[in-house]
């Protein structure tokens, strides 16, 4: 079932030219990942802010207002 869900999922983007697939460093990692492989891409993880270890120097942050107008600071 996970095989198909996945086949599904990256079908649309197979023949796209792309270099990395991004995605929520939570929920979203079991699908980011297994669909980076499946299309041999690399993969970004994105997590919330203040989650990280302290290594401000080499990470970039983004700010952005989500889907309810919450603003947040994403790293």
């Amino acid at each position: 079932m996970f095989r198909a869900l996945l086949l599904d999922l990256v079908k649309p983007f197979r023949h796209d030219n792309f270099n990395k697939i991004a995605c929520p460093e939570s929920l979203g990692v079991v699908f980011g990942s297994a669909a980076a492989t499946a299309l041999r891409k690399g993969l970004v993880l994105i997590r919330q802010s203040g989650k990280l270890p302290n290594i401000l120097r080499t990470i970039a942050r983004q700010g952005f207002t989500d889907y309810i107008g919450k603003k947040s600071l994403r790293s």
